[in-house]
């Protein structure tokens, strides 16, 4: 819950953050305001529900990213007092660099994948991985993996719940 005032000095959700908007919204009012903790539960949160963001690859990876903007657009903010994105959204947004981590959450998301046989969602999240050179490594050991799931999943799974 949030004082209306708060969420106006703020500026609101921001369309282009989509499946992120929350964090966004909760990032640009912490310079607003304090927050509290409360003890009582809310809500109860369900993860992967067909159809949901986080259950559909595509809207999860799009989220993640965003989520990862949102975080880097904050952090700038704190650090230089500019919001990059409201300097330039264009420029912000080519310009930024995830980074290694959530290559990895791609990486992971994509094996898991492959040991469920669910081949879309294979695809899709190795696909995420192309446009960074780390991303380009995994999707590289993504490939060979399947093509000899037998053999590769079982080290790839042991790897991805050790981390």
């Amino acid at each position: 819950m949030f004082r209306r005032d708060i969420y106006d000095a703020s500026g609101g959700y921001r369309p282009v953050f989509k499946y992120s908007q929350d964090l966004d919204l909760w990032c640009r009012m912490s310079h607003h305001t304090k927050f509290y903790i409360m003890e009582d539960v809310l809500y109860k949160r369900y993860f992967a529900v067909k159809g949901s963001v986080s259950g559909v690859p595509r809207k999860s990876i799009e989220q993640q990213l965003l989520a990862e903007f949102s975080r880097y657009c904050h952090l700038n903010r704190i650090n230089k007092n500019i919001d990059p994105y409201e300097v330039d959204p264009n420029f912000a947004l080519l310009s930024f660099e995830r980074n290694d981590k959530i290559n990895y959450e791609f990486f992971r998301f994509a094996i898991l994948s492959l040991c469920r046989s669910d081949m879309v969602a294979f695809d899709e999240y190795k696909e995420a991985l192309s446009s960074s050179l780390k991303g380009i490594y995994y999707r590289f050991v993504l490939s060979i993996a399947s093509l000899f799931p037998g053999t590769l999943i079982n080290y790839f799974i042991k790897k991805v719940k050790n981390a």
